[in-house]
């Protein structure tokens, strides 16, 4: 296993079993004014929600930007409703202001050597024990501090090139059973801006002043079999 593997060896994750596509699971990116609680602020209510109570309006000053994995109905890995690890990269443009990140999870993580200092980088996170189970169907990984809650630049959830891919994986039950990956769709980044009604789990926001609004449930491009006539015609 490349995937979680690649990122994870450092964090002694164990060996996770070959994963499968997951069209109902989503990262979303959420703004939220600026708390010195920072992790340990008043955010709980995050996880006590679901997807579609990630909606904020923009925030004037320093602000907060989220990263949270949620799954429609709850996570449907092992144990039911749990959660152990995320894998996503983030790409921005140059008046995005992110300052810093903040892991949230009481876990490990293995992020690029500029995460997330630099557009197009990425990060890998575990939660404590490998396992968490919110209250709700939406799991808090950490925050960005960005420097403008205001700021009118984009920022986009988008694959980790290390994998090409995003995901999340279950807690499995070690040592029997190993934890699953699940696939999020989405879009490698590309140095643009995301454009409205593109495909993909994947949140992005264009600018602050708007506030950030989730993207929730199955988003995921259903590719097309192409035949030729003479194939179609050989089915009857």
């Amino acid at each position: 296993m490349k995937r979680f593997a690649l990122c994870l060896a450092l964090l002694t994750v164990p060996a996770l079993a070959m994963g499968v596509d997951d069209p109902d699971a989503n990262i979303n990116l959420l703004l939220t004014a600026f708390d010195p609680g920072l992790c340990g602020g008043p955010f709980g209510y995050i996880d006590e929600g679901d997807c579609a109570d990630l909606v904020s309006a923009g925030q004037v000053g320093t602000a907060l930007l989220w990263v949270v994995v949620s799954h429609e109905g709850g996570f449907n890995g092992f144990p039911d409703g749990s959660i152990g690890a995320a894998q996503f990269g983030i790409e921005y443009g140059p008046g995005a202001g992110i300052q810093g990140w903040f892991l949230c999870t009481g876990g490990l993580e293995a992020p690029t050597p500029n995460w997330p200092l630099q557009s197009g980088e990425a990060n890998a996170v575990t939660w404590a024990n490998a396992c968490y189970a919110p209250v709700g169907t939406a799991a808090r990984a950490g925050f960005f501090i960005v420097l403008d809650g205001m700021a009118a630049d984009y920022v986009e959830l988008v694959y980790d090139d290390r994998i090409g891919d995003a995901l999340w994986a279950d807690c499995g039950d070690p040592p029997t059973t190993p934890p699953i990956e699940y696939s999020i769709c989405g879009n490698a980044a590309d140095g643009t801006a995301p454009e409205a009604g593109q495909m993909g789990n994947l949140g992005w926001v264009v600018g602050f002043d708007g506030g950030t609004t989730p993207i929730c449930g199955d988003n995921c491009a259903t590719p097309t079999l192409e035949k030729s006539w003479g194939e179609i015609k050989s089915l009857y």
